[in-house]
């Protein structure tokens, strides 16, 4: 439940819908955990729980609605999230219900849907969830009321930039602006009450490096903000052009980027810092090397300005109030690829990467050159810091996990192994478990 709470706190949402869901227990820890939500509808089959429900969510915006979940009465498209609490076991037809779920759904949870099948793919072996992860994917593609941004829109599309960059612009996330990838966004607005608080979305800070301890630099909104540097890329994937950092043996200079790749344009990737302190005249307007040192202590590094949050009337914010893609048109054809992948289809893996890679303006792949590997790469090409890459990595399965952190991680590839693939299990969950014993995940003992 805490991963659930984690993953939702960050949603402003206006319609739910909890399946099943008896006394409505769930329906009130999904309110709780929200940003924002306007309305959770609660279905049952049964009314006898609904009196004792609505004393549960007094206070909420719960609507609790007779129901039967293999059959529901709502039409397409109407819920931006679909859940279902510990109530799987009471379903006869989980294929009816999957079925439903997926249909009442919008276009945002059709991609996470799509997420899960693949997932299950991975973990079955079993084609027909492979087939519904392909089917979840092509039904928000063929709808064609998104398209992937080619050309220049917004905000800045007359200043310097492309039509990558564009979508990662202030005010660009939005359909309003003209973007048409944009699927499902997190909506914020700086200075306004209820418009989000600097922790609602500051993960923005790990990607971005803290130039401003460098003697010679000062903080700026076009250098990004007061970043934190918790994260910084790897050189074996972003590489080290234009830098003075020493590459990793048996990588290139420029990474895992082609020649002209759109998403490594110096729009999308800055690589290039200059001293802006006026206060250290000797070194203004100079370029600032980055070296392996101010690498490893996150001082300067390559930075994605997809992350890049400052506002110039408040040097100091700690958080982002940028409007947040969290699931955008691009991402569905990589399911969409992936889903293939699974089904041993390599031609038509390779005919939905080469959709996002047109856009980014690189050659065609080969059906003989699409592996889960080179699926992993193009993911981190196009969607490198918007997805949670464990998950992405376990979920193709903990071989690939351990194999892709034992070759690319050096660090940590003597110390990892399958079992780091499932986190342990609190002591706290074991011990309020009753009636059975709750085992520990394998691996972190007793």
């Amino acid at each position: 439940m805490d991963k659930l709470r984690q993953e939702l706190s960050s949603l402003r949402v206006e319609r739910v819908l909890d399946v099943a869901t008896r006394d409505g227990a769930f329906a009130k820890e999904m309110y709780k955990g929200f940003a924002g939500c306007g309305e959770i509808v609660a279905l049952d089959l049964s009314e006898k729980m609904f009196e004792k429900g609505r004393e549960k969510c007094a206070g909420m915006p719960v609507r609790f609605a007779l129901g039967d979940a293999c059959h529901m009465d709502f039409e397409d498209n109407t819920f931006d999230v679909v859940g279902i609490g510990n109530s799987l076991h009471h379903i006869p037809d989980l294929a009816a219900l999957l079925s439903e779920m997926k249909r009442v759904v919008k276009s945002g949870g059709l991609i996470l849907l799509s997420e899960m099948y693949n997932f299950r793919g991975h973990l079955t072996k079993e084609n027909a969830n492979f087939e519904e992860a392909a089917k979840c994917a092509l039904k928000v593609i063929d709808s064609k009321y998104f398209a992937l941004n080619t050309s220049r829109f917004g905000a800045s599309k007359n200043e310097k930039g492309d039509a990558f960059s564009d979508m990662f612009q202030e005010n660009n996330q939005n359909r309003t602006s003209g973007n048409t990838e944009s699927i499902w966004v997190m909506q914020f607005e700086y200075q306004t009450v209820g418009g989000g608080t600097n922790s609602d979305d500051w993960t923005r800070r790990a990607w971005n490096p803290q130039y401003f301890a460098i003697n010679g630099f000062a903080l700026a909104d076009s250098l990004g903000g007061r970043g934190l540097a918790q994260i910084s890329p790897m050189k074996w994937w972003i590489g080290t052009k234009n830098t003075s950092a020493t590459q990793v043996a048996g990588a290139k200079e420029g990474g895992i980027f082609e020649d002209g790749d759109m998403r490594n344009s110096k729009y999308n990737i800055k690589r290039d810092w200059y001293y802006n302190n006026p206060l250290v005249p000797a070194s203004l307007g100079k370029k600032s090397e980055i070296t392996d040192k101010t690498w490893s202590t996150g001082q300067l590094f390559p930075a994605l300005t997809k992350f890049f949050f400052g506002k110039s009337d408040n040097l100091q914010l700690s958080g982002s109030y940028k409007d947040r893609m969290k699931c955008r048109l691009g991402e569905t054809y990589l399911h969409l690829a992936e889903a293939y992948l699974g089904m041993g289809d390599a031609a038509k893996a390779a005919e939905a990467l080469n959709v996002i890679r047109k856009r980014a303006k690189v050659r065609n792949l080969e059906a003989s050159e699409v592996t889960v590997d080179e699926l992993l790469d193009e993911r981190i090409r196009e969607m490198v810091g918007e997805e949670s890459r464990k998950f992405t990595l376990v979920r193709m399965g903990a071989d690939v996990y351990v194999n892709r952190v034992k070759k690319y991680n050096p660090s940590i590839a003597d110390q990892i192994d399958e079992h780091f693939a499932l986190w342990p299990v609190p002591q706290e969950i074991r011990d309020a478990n009753r009636g059975s014993e709750f085992p520990q995940n394998p691996g972190y003992g007793e």
